[in-house]
């Protein structure tokens, strides 16, 4: 295995040295289900052996491990406890083995479900002992959570259960699976609870293993069992059997990061503890104010202002609150926390766009409530964001009619004017009569080339948001309400908060004094990819066959705006995909040239190279990172555009914009492509 060095390096740097394998597959047997005719002809078989030369070995073996005579070990049918060590000693073999053949019959209705789900786990313990160097212990679906307090490393059945069959096709009652998840699930609850109770354990790693779930039933079973993605990962059962190096590299990448995950979580705990402490006491605070209180606010502030006690005491004690959690994490000097963490390199290739991310920004940034309620119906608010109809319409697949557009007027417009000035009745004596705006530009995050300060979601989906200094207008208040504006040829979107609305009112009423606001993460857009490999075949297209071609909808690649440039980044198992693509090709195929692509899949830094961002600069629609006689990486629109005669690389990584290929292309290749269906 490839990895071997690597694997053993990781899990002595993390510390992990007990690993516990969690599965169903562990659980007793119905010795009920052996039948007796079945042990009668194994003892049979046992009997006719002992004295022969060849297989007196054997029988002594058996003898060894059971501590009884083959008379005593066969003598009745009906005792469980022999049959299960009978069991046992049958599911340790290697398939075909002189033991594994001579008890097979009795085990032959109950021994094949069994052994299939065994199979996939003795190699994974034995991956485990011989190349990690770690002690792993098997343990059934019985198990309790104190049994495996202390562990550093836990391989859990996604689906602890043992009515659950093996196999992907595997046809399950829906009722059964969810009991089975949720014991899984109830079993890492608890195990994080007992954890927590000790200060002097560690959080275990935790690798969710089946043959039945998929990897994005990953999210949903984290989120019930309250872990840290940092702290989890899910394993493919049949990589033990079919890929072993992917497996390895699966648990090196949940391995590596051990400390790191530690640091993170022993963060977020004090930050919720923080945020529990900060809460009561505010609770205690707020218990002291009595009718009277609310009174004298609403008395002296609020009448004169005209804005309503709701909507003041909300920003009251929201404002209260994040002061009193400040100075709770302040107490508990939580910010220690995170200068033990060292992160990894930003981005790896193997990460894909996080959806946790740009919610979280876009919440800072913006809100989606908005001001008016109840009698207090202002028909604008500080901040308030409208973009054009015909946007709003591709944005929430609504058919609103949209009128004509005048002439220089931009997709999307924020209200600057103060809040107080916008108060109804306010000031009846010199009433508002003109509301300052701010234009800009509604951005595909796909064509972003810098990090912005304003991100915007409709519907789900993230938006950048480039303002104009130099678009600023008024409107009058009366062409305003408070779901639309401009006569309704623009519709209420969302809300700047404070900080993010005072800093693009100074943008817009000065250059200099701008308020520093945290700059938003790094958004990924998917774009479709074709990998074509040169293996030399008459048959294909100036020497080039196609490996991979996947269009945006599996989201086989995507892409990002860096300092440097725009980054592309292959999804993770295709490279694994390419790999398995040569192996099987090179047993269709012979020639210099699939030897030679053979030899450089197999490579641990070919596989290196396409798990890294590939950076492309400007409009260069070749890559600035540093290409090999391997892999040549191009960026293009459409694939009519690479010319195959000027490339003599091994293989040619096209990341393609248009999300269908031109059905000529699709002739001019015309070698079938790996299935994208069977790409996890």
């Amino acid at each position: 295995m490839i990895y071997n060095n690597e694997l053993r390096t990781v899990f002595k740097n993390a510390g992990i040295k007990k690993v516990a394998i969690v599965d169903d597959a562990f659980d007793q047997i119905d010795t009920g289900k052996v039948q007796r005719s079945d042990f009668v002809a194994v003892r049979t078989k046992v009997r006719e052996m002992v004295g022969q030369k060849e297989s007196e070995p054997l029988i002594k073996h058996l003898e060894k491990r059971l501590g009884r005579t083959h008379a005593e070990i066969f003598a009745q049918h009906d005792d469980e406890d022999m049959v299960e060590a009978l069991w046992k000693e049958y599911s340790a073999e290697e398939a075909g083995s002189p033991l594994a053949e001579l008890l097979a019959p009795m085990f032959r209705i109950i021994g094949v479900e069994k052994s299939d789900k065994l199979r996939p786990l003795r190699i994974l313990k034995k991956m485990l002992i011989d190349e990690a160097k770690a002690s792993v212990d098997e343990m059934d679906s019985t198990t309790r959570a104190a049994d495996v307090v202390g562990y550093d490393l836990i391989f859990l059945d996604y689906y602890l259960g043992d009515e659950i069959p093996n196999g992907a096709d595997a046809q399950v009652d829906e009722k059964l699976k969810i009991e089975a998840r949720d014991r899984s699930i109830n079993f890492l609850k608890e195990l994080v609870e007992l954890t927590q109770k000790d200060a002097k354990q560690r959080i275990p790693l935790v690798m969710l293993i089946s043959s039945l779930a998929k990897p994005e039933h990953l999210p949903d079973f984290r989120s019930g069992a309250k872990m840290l993605a940092s702290k989890m990962a899910f394993l493919p059962k049949e990589y033990a059997e079919k890929n072993a190096a992917r497996m390895q590299h699966t648990i090196i990448g949940l391995a590596q990061f051990r400390g790191q995950a530690d640091a993170l979580w022993a963060f977020l705990e004090e930050w919720k503890q923080s945020v529990d402490a900060a809460a009561d006491d505010m609770m205690s605070s707020l218990r002291e104010l009595d009718l009277p209180d609310y009174s004298y606010l609403q008395e002296y502030r609020l009448t004169a202002e005209k804005t309503p006690l709701s909507q003041y005491i909300s920003s009251l004690f929201s404002g209260r609150l994040v002061d009193m959690v400040e100075r709770e994490m302040e107490k508990r000097q939580a910010s220690a926390r995170l200068r033990e963490l060292k992160l990894p390199q930003a981005i790896p290739g193997r990460v894909s766009p996080t959806a946790a991310i740009t919610d979280l920004y876009s919440s800072l940034t913006t809100s989606q409530v908005p001001i008016a309620e109840g009698d207090f119906k202002p028909k604008a608010w500080a901040g308030d964001i409208f973009i054009d109809l015909a946007t709003y319409n591709d944005a929430f697949g609504t058919t609103l009619a949209v009128k004509k557009k005048r002439k220089n007027m931009p997709s999307v417009l924020a209200v600057v004017t103060p809040a107080c000035d916008l108060i109804p009745e306010r000031s009846k004596e010199n009433p508002l009569r003109m509301v300052t705006m701010v234009g800009g530009d509604l951005v595909a995050l796909s064509d972003v080339d810098a990090p912005t300060t304003h991100l915007l979601m409709l519907n789900k989906k993230p938006y950048a948001i480039k303002w104009n200094t130099k678009w600023p207008f008024t409107v009058g208040i009366d062409s305003m309400k408070t779901t639309e504006a401009l006569a309704g040829r623009y519709k209420w979107a969302a809300r700047l908060r404070d900080l993010h609305h005072a800093e693009l009112q100074h943008m817009l009423f000065a250059d200099v004094g701008r308020v520093g606001v945290p700059v938003s993460p790094v958004m990924s857009e998917y774009v479709g990819v074709r990998i074509l490999a040169k293996t030399g075949r008459e048959e294909a297209t100036d020497g080039y066959e196609t490996v991979v071609d996947l269009n945006t909808g599996v989201q086989p690649a995507w892409t990002f705006a860096t300092q440097k440039g725009r980054a592309f980044c292959l999804r993770d198992d295709l490279a694994w995909s390419v790999r398995e693509w040569v192996q099987s090709r090179s047993e269709q195929f012979q020639s210099k040239k699939m030897t030679r692509l053979l030899e450089k899949s197999g490579q641990a830094g070919f596989l290196s190279d396409l798990h890294r961002p590939i950076i492309f600069k400007g409009t260069s629609s070749k890559a600035s990172t540093p290409n090999t006689d391997a892999v040549v990486y191009l960026r293009c629109k459409s694939l009519s555009e690479i010319d195959l005669k000027k490339h003599n690389h091994d293989f040619i990584v096209a990341f393609v914009k248009a999300k269908t290929v031109e059905p000529e292309l699709e002739q001019k290749f015309e070698i079938q492509p790996i299935d994208p269906s069977l790409v996890l």
